[in-house]
């Protein structure tokens, strides 16, 4: 007998005859349920030491916390005028209060509703011989259900969101967040600019502030790879055949001037900002471009060694493909192939070119 009515203590051996018991004898709802094995019980459990009740919602859950162990669950009523300033609200508290908060669909006939529930709710997954092997910090989940969540109702011209604050059942740990996507963003544009793995990893880990650290200063090489690895998915069609070709775009074949180039995209960057309102962008694009320029400013403050071969060309040599720069180690090979090529321009020309355009 797995089950038992709270009130007369009549044993059951199902969900249903419990249900039809407490509605015919005794006239109530039932929405609190006493459990002996963890075949007869629901999820959102009381995890206090001495009860075994679990609740049919989460709303029952709290009623009991409040009532029976005095335990103070907080929530907070809350209203945006769009989806987007809801999103930007989630991204903060997300990260102040060091939790992540999972969509579960919901549908009322008055309005739409959607429900965030805590992402440590949920049954742990059952690990079979042919599955793969499990975390090395363990499942996530609780075999339970968090208090926490929260509730999303779209109005016609505002959103009203209820979020329970409290949550119950665990304690902050790091290693069970996800990477948000904010940073998900600025990772991806690094590594689209160029910036290698390791020095994307030393720039969080350095700033790790030991008295209140996120989950951003834990990213490991291969949250970075992965995250490396989903741009591969979505490069644009005609990069992918150029790949498969084992070919170059044709104008990247062209020899330029780097500097004349480099000042000329400075200067259409820099008209482009004075006819563009910044405030207007969306926020996808601000991050990227903050992860670009970020990327730049990182770029600008290494040192030029004889290793770095982009820091040794002089003002006359043409910008050689990668793939040419790699081979052509030795000076002479260099200077046969490519010297007649060479246009003369000195330093003080570029630097009244620069001048001039400015």
């Amino acid at each position: 007998m797995g089950l038992k009515c709270i009130i007369c203590e009549t044993k059951f051996t199902t969900r249903t005859n419990l249900n039809k018991h407490m509605k015919n004898i005794h006239k109530l709802k039932p929405t609190t349920m006493c459990y002996d094995s963890d075949r007869s019980k629901w999820k959102n459990k009381c995890l206090e030491k001495g009860c075994n009740n679990s609740f049919r919602n989460n709303t029952d859950l709290i009623n009991h916390l409040s009532e029976s162990h005095d335990i103070k669950i907080e929530s907070e009523e809350i209203e945006f005028v769009d989806k987007d300033e809801f999103l930007d609200w989630k991204s903060d508290i997300e990260k102040t209060f060091k939790s992540n908060y999972a969509i579960t669909s919901g549908y009322s006939k008055d309005q739409p509703v959607t429900y965030y529930s805590c992402n440590r709710s949920g049954k742990i997954p059952s690990r079979g011989s042919f599955k793969r092997r499990g975390k090395i910090q363990g499942s996530c989940k609780l075999n339970s259900r968090c208090t926490s969540m929260i509730k999303l109702m779209e109005g016609t011209n505002k959103l009203s969101v209820t979020w329970v604050k409290t949550h119950y059942g665990h304690t902050t740990e790091l290693e069970h967040l996800r990477i948000s996507k904010t940073e998900k963003s600025i990772i991806a544009s690094k590594l689209f600019s160029g910036v290698p793995p390791s020095r994307i990893l030393d720039s969080y880990r350095n700033n790790i502030d030991e008295d209140d650290p996120y989950r951003e200063n834990f990213i490991t090489r291969k949250d970075i790879l992965n995250i490396k690895n989903s741009l591969k998915k979505t490069k644009p069609s005609n990069l992918q055949e150029n790949k498969r070709e084992n070919k170059l775009p044709r104008e990247v074949n062209k020899p330029v001037n780097l500097k004349k180039t480099l000042l000329s995209k400075i200067m259409n960057i820099r008209t482009k900002l004075r006819n563009k309102n910044i405030s207007q962008l969306d926020d996808e694009v601000t991050i990227l471009i903050e992860g670009h320029l970020d990327t730049i400013d990182e770029l600008l403050d290494l040192p030029c060694t004889s290793s770095t071969s982009y820091c040794n060309l002089s003002d006359d040599e043409p910008a050689l493909p990668a793939a040419k720069r790699r081979k052509l180690k030795n000076s002479e090979i260099h200077e046969s192939n490519f010297g007649e090529s060479h246009v003369s321009h000195s330093a003080t020309d570029d630097h009244s070119y620069f001048e001039s355009s400015i």
